[in-house]
């Protein structure tokens, strides 16, 4: 995602953006899993990359309910991490 963001900035494929973290920050899901988050920031400081690791987590979705396939509900909720970054960026309706 850092290449297209890199591609999107100006068009050009010059490293603009490399995906290096400007700001991580650890924590745990309540009783779960610990983890980081990576943000690069743009010009306001406003994270527009984010990586979020879950530590000793398999190929699941995390923080998903018990009754699921596929879910790892030790891990923090992805769906509230993804509402949270995306909620940073509203985009107007025409």
């Amino acid at each position: 995602w850092a290449q297209t963001a890199d591609l999107a900035l100006d068009g050009q494929d010059d490293d603009d953006v490399t995906g290096h973290a400007d700001r991580s920050a650890s924590s745990a899901a309540p009783g779960g899993l610990a983890y980081r988050i990576d943000d690069v920031l743009d010009a306001a400081g406003v994270p527009f990359l984010r990586l979020v690791a879950v530590e000793r987590m398999g190929h699941a979705w995390s923080g998903g309910d018990v009754s699921g396939s596929y879910v790892e509900p030790a891990g923090p909720d992805a769906s509230a991490l993804l509402v949270e970054f995306f909620a940073q960026h509203p985009k107007g309706f025409v």
